[in-house]
């Protein structure tokens, strides 16, 4: 007889070979393959029917079973075979943790529960024997035996969404089952919630005032932020004083109360990334849709669509996965015309108000609650967060953003946020004496003695040393107490602020006399991570100066069995005995201040055991190297590859180290530190970190704050070297173009831009560019044609920089600079014949030609060239936002489907409709539904527009002449300097507005100003960028120059726009003097 697991698994497999077959004709198929069918001996076909239908009723209130557990009630082996031959049709068949698994389909398991109600037969069921199952499962019997009687509190989140996906399951039953809305909200609290909830259990007092607060806010805002799409509000204090405590009582509330829809990000959290957007949005849509069960499905359904289309759109847009690139293609432009996975949220949201009112409340405030901000302001990523609010904000009209930002919020921190316009801010102290004696009873401590410690002025009365004394008071005798406060008082201000470790240190006191050596371990021991009896031996004995009366086993042993202050892991070796992490944390600080020349010594001994190890004990050589980090001095003699590979063993305790120490440390395991931060680093590391800090800085757009990092370097002697001079890192250079800073680039050109080792294009397009567009005498045009002649002299070094990741600069760099070139002298003839060998390798680079703005440069190049293009096309990004224009362009001959052409004209005359319409047109929605155009952007392609169609060169410049993206962030830079207080930027504003001439709501000079008012380098930003795409660059400019003369930034920006822009025109109408 063959075995039935073997069968069961022969069974999965034909199944999964004959899916699309009639159930039938599946089961005869199954029989009729057994090569022992005709000898199996079968009772009447009545009998199969029954046992196959008892089979089905076991599976009918069970999860996941194994089908040998299922038939195990049938006697007879072959019978079995032959029910579940039967009864696979119905089953999902799978694997899981490599067992074979079946689960009744729905409709079957709806069927057959009914079938048991109407006969009466579903308790005799229950209460057969019947299969293993999951979580599912159980729950599904559980609801099936208690209804609406089964109890829902102090459940798991596991067990309650088995019991929500087994009270779904037998919705359609008629049978009575667990409130699904009470399922929800539990499951709520233990989710979304749960990571707060705990802090509430006998901890949560007063703080009414700051809960008002709070609720303000969210009902009305901030209202004092002026312009913005978000309302912001502060909340901080130091640590222990209670802010997520505050947080977790007031979400809980406002989900119950139904004040906001609530989205907690804590960015403390594995997963919760900052520079992550789209993630952080996916995780929005999440928390919606536990808190409104009628929009989860499809806001599960959106994120599933979503996904798939980010899939598609990383092929539409090539460039969004690359920093650098998007200063020279549409990306960003290319990115922001995407729909919003938010926009499509509150869309269903709304949606879902229309149709059942009292569900959903549209007008019910967004809460988004930022939990320990401090670590984005660490990454210098507050400007890419508070920017992606904005986008937020906008996508959620007209329901309201409110934003709470949560952390250890101080002086410069504050000072950001405000000039976002975060203006109001909480900051949380001690409680007051009544709150910390009703905290303190709460906790177990008596009436009396609760009065007293709340009372006294030697203790804190912050919750977290409000919870420790509790531990002392209702542990200790009150003469504890008493000492507890000699000592305090004995210590000064300073003995206030180790209170933490202070108490903890008299907790370990409290060890029996007779174990005084496990006091020792632990005070001031506990500098070590870990102990073993090896580390007893070799390094506490020496350290401490102990006298050990037992083996060190045997010691281990009762320091272990002190499971409060130590513990063996599970996980790790069963040698080793871990100081609990939190007591070990408060406590090393005061054993740093009261004992450090023990604590060196153990460090010192450490380093010295862990020598030579394998690489766990190894790192923990490499931690106690750190501790004794004292400046940044001290780090010369670590390697960057030797910390990066202690990383995953110690980085949990990094906060333990000294400053210098966990600087140099997220340097080597993190490529990167806070440029405020490079200072800390050992000057072997120091010229590293500066040019990597500045790349990123430069490639985050975080143009001011590379400009301060580069005033640093120039000080410190490490600005303009190069570290890698085959392959220089010229983000110096980039930043004091974008700033404007131009009086210093000839002298930074010389310093980085050296006479190259190698004649390839990149180095000749950044010795090229933007030394010849800041000043032309800077670049003779016999070196630029020598170069040029050497550049381009191997078609495969051409070849492998144009599909190599610095095509998209050598393509911009040369458009501008040999245009630039042609006014001061005209080209040679071998220049021309190079320029056109160029171009026409770049034909063969789809992503070069999948960017409009590099075509467009391409094709003005190609002019110059011996080969010049017949023609160009338009694309989003080029196209002018101007309605008279678009009307001309309608008109205008095109080669290509007239159809298409007429098509786009008109989708982007009522893109520019839409964007001008409604209460939120602001230059942001404008720039985004222009942008959204691109969706077409293979039509655009499509269509060509011929030059020899064109009577003269101002005729082609009206269509042609096209944006200047170069010129955007000088320009801006060179206004921010010009503009500088709210008065003269209203000037700005009233500047902008008659340029462009657009109803957009942010054009109105008071909140022109406003806008830019929270963070003017990054709020100018979209205004510049408008102006450029309606063609009125330089016409701002010279406006700009009249008005603030005096200016030097504007001046040079302006001549550089203005030879630029001559010869631009002088190049197209080298065609029709020719043609002429």
């Amino acid at each position: 007889m063959k075995d039935l697991n073997a069968f069961a698994q022969q069974l999965a497999a034909r199944m999964e070979q004959q899916l699309a077959r009639s159930p039938q004709s599946l089961i005869n198929s199954i029989e009729d393959a057994d090569p022992e069918a005709d000898s199996i001996t079968t009772g009447p076909l009545d009998t199969l029917a029954q046992l196959t239908q008892q089979a089905e009723e076991r599976a009918a209130v069970s999860g996941r079973f194994a089908p040998v557990d299922l038939v195990a009630f049938i006697g007879d082996d072959s019978i079995r075979q032959q029910t579940l031959s039967r009864l696979a049709p119905t089953c999902t068949i799978e694997t899981v943790d490599g067992k074979l698994q079946w689960l009744l389909a729905q409709n079957y398991r709806n069927d057959t529960l009914k079938k048991l109600v109407s006969s009466d037969r579903l308790t005799t069921v229950l209460n057969e024997p019947l299969p293993a199952t999951d979580l599912f499962g159980d729950m599904l019997r559980k609801v099936l035996k208690e209804g609406d009687k089964l109890p829902l509190v102090d459940r798991s989140s596991a067990d309650l969404q088995a019991i929500s996906a087994a009270t779904d399951a037998i919705s359609d039953t008629g049978l009575p089952q667990p409130d699904p809305a009470q399922i929800r909200n539990l499951l709520l609290k233990d989710t979304l919630l749960a990571d707060y909830e705990i802090l509430l259990k006998n901890q949560f007092v007063g703080r009414e005032e700051e809960l008002k607060k709070l609720e303000l806010f969210v009902l009305q805002g901030s209202g004092s932020v002026g312009y913005s799409e978000w309302s912001g509000l502060g909340l901080t204090g130091v640590g222990g004083v209670g802010k997520s405590t505050l947080l977790a009582k007031f979400a809980e509330d406002a989900v119950a109360r139904k004040l906001a829809t609530l989205v907690l990000l804590d960015f403390d959290r594995p997963g919760i990334d900052p520079r992550d957007q789209y993630w952080l949005e996916m995780e929005m849509t999440r928390q919606v849709g536990l808190q409104y069960a009628d929009l989860a499905e499809p806001l599960r359904q959106l994120r599933a669509d979503w996904r798939q289309q980010r899939q598609s759109e990383s092929v539409a847009n090539p460039y969004q996965q690359s920093s650098k690139n998007q200063y020279f293609t549409e990306s960003v432009e290319v990115s922001r015309g995407f729909r919003s996975i938010v926009s499509e949220m509150r869309q269903l949201i709304q949606q879902a108000n229309l149709e059942k009112p009292h569900t959903v409340a549209q007008e019910r405030p967004f809460l988004l609650v930022l939990d320990t901000f401090e670590e984005v302001m660490q990454l210098e990523l507050a400007g890419r967060v508070l920017d992606w609010l904005s986008d937020i904000g906008n996508a959620l009209r007209p329901i309201p953003l409110r934003v709470i930002f949560s952390g250890r919020l101080f002086d410069d921190d504050q000072t950001e946020l405000g000039s976002w316009g975060v203006r109001d801010f909480i900051e949380l102290t001690e409680l007051d004496h009544k709150q910390a004696e009703l905290l303190l009873h709460n906790l177990g401590v008596a009436k009396p003695m609760a009065k007293r410690l709340s009372y006294s002025d030697l203790f804190p009365r912050r919750p977290l040393e409000i919870r420790l004394l509790a531990k002392i008071a209702t542990r200790e005798s009150a003469s504890s107490i008493d000492e507890l406060e000699a000592e305090i008082r004995q210590g000064g201000p300073a003995a206030k602020n180790l209170f933490t470790g202070i108490v903890y240190k008299r907790l370990l006191q409290r060890i029996d006399n007779k174990d005084k050596v496990i006091r020792e371990l632990a005070y001031p021991g506990l500098v070590l991570r870990y102990v073993t009896p090896a580390l007893i031996e070799q390094v506490l004995v020496p350290a401490l100066d102990l006298t050990l009366m037992d083996d060190p086993a045997v010691v281990l042993t009762k320091l272990a069995s002190y499971s409060w202050l130590a513990s063996r892991r599970a996980s790790e070796d069963p040698q080793e005995v871990w100081h609990r992490r939190d007591l070990r944390r408060s406590v090393l600080q005061l054993i740093l201040a009261q004992e450090p020349g023990k604590a060196r010594r153990i460090s010192e001994l450490a380093v010295k055991f862990f020598a030579d190890k394998p690489e766990k004990e190894w790192a923990e050589g490499i931690y106690h190297q750190l501790i004794l980090m004292r400046d940044h001095q001290d780090g010369e003699t670590f390697e960057l590859a030797d910390l990066k590979q202690a990383g995953p063993w110690i980085k949990l305790d990094l906060t333990d180290l000294p400053k210098p120490a966990q600087v140099l440390f997220r340097f080597a395991t993190e490529g990167r530190v806070q440029s405020g931060d490079v200072d800390c680093l050992p000057n072997r590391y120091l010229a590293g970190a500066y040019q990597k800090t500045g790349r990123r800085l430069v490639n985050s757009r975080e143009f001011t704050k590379a400009l301060q990092l580069l005033r640093r370097g120039q000080g410190a002697n490490i600005a303009y070297k190069l570290p890698n001079p085959t392959r220089p890192d010229l983000w110096e250079i980039d930043v004091l173009f974008a700033t404007a800073s131009w009086a210093d680039l000839p002298d930074a050109l010389d310093k980085t831009v050296v006479v190259p080792t190698d004649a390839s294009l990149v180095n000749f397009a950044n010795w090229l560019y933007p030394a010849v567009l800041v000043n032309p005498e800077l670049r003779s045009p016999a070196e630029t044609a020598r170069r040029l002649a050497d550049a381009t002299q191997s078609e495969k070094a051409m070849d492998d920089v144009l599909t190599g990741s610095d095509a998209t600069l050598v393509v911009s760099y040369l458009s501008v600079g040999l245009v630039l070139q042609q006014i001061i002298a005209p080209l040679t003839a071998d220049s021309r014949r190079r320029i056109g060998q160029f171009i026409g390798q770049t034909e063969q680079q789809a992503v070069i030609r999948k960017s409009a703005r590099l075509s467009h440069k391409l094709v003005l190049l190609s002019l110059l060239s011996d080969q010049p293009a017949t023609s160009f096309s338009l694309a989003p990004s080029i196209v002018r936002i101007n309605s008279a224009w678009l009307k001309r362009l309608a008109k205008a001959k095109s080669t290509g489907d007239r159809a298409v052409a007429v098509s786009l004209v008109q989708l982007t005359e009522n893109a520019l409709v839409t964007g001008l319409k409604g209460k939120q047109r602001t230059v942001r929605r404008l720039l985004r539904t222009i942008d959204a155009l691109y969706k077409e952007r293979e039509q655009w392609q499509q269509v060509t527009y011929q030059f020899a169609d064109f009577q003269n060169a101002d005729e082609c410049l009206a269509l042609f002449r096209g944006p200047d993206s170069d010129f955007r962030d000088p320009c801006r830079f060179a206004l921010l300097e010009a503009y500088s207080d709210p008065e003269s930027r209203r000037q700005l504003g009233a500047l902008f507005s008659s340029i462009l001439n657009l109803d957009l709501i942010d054009l109105v000079p008071e909140a022109f100003a406003e806008s830019l008012a929270p963070d003017p380098e990054h709020g100018l930003e979209s205004y510049v960028e408008l102006v450029d795409r309606t063609w009125q660059l330089g016409e701002l400019l010279r406006r700009a120059v009249i008005q603030r003369p005096q200016t030097p930034k504007l001046k040079l920006v302006l001549d550089a726009y203005e030879r630029w822009d001559k010869a631009f025109r002088e190049t197209v109408g080298s065609i029709y003097t020719t043609k002429n």
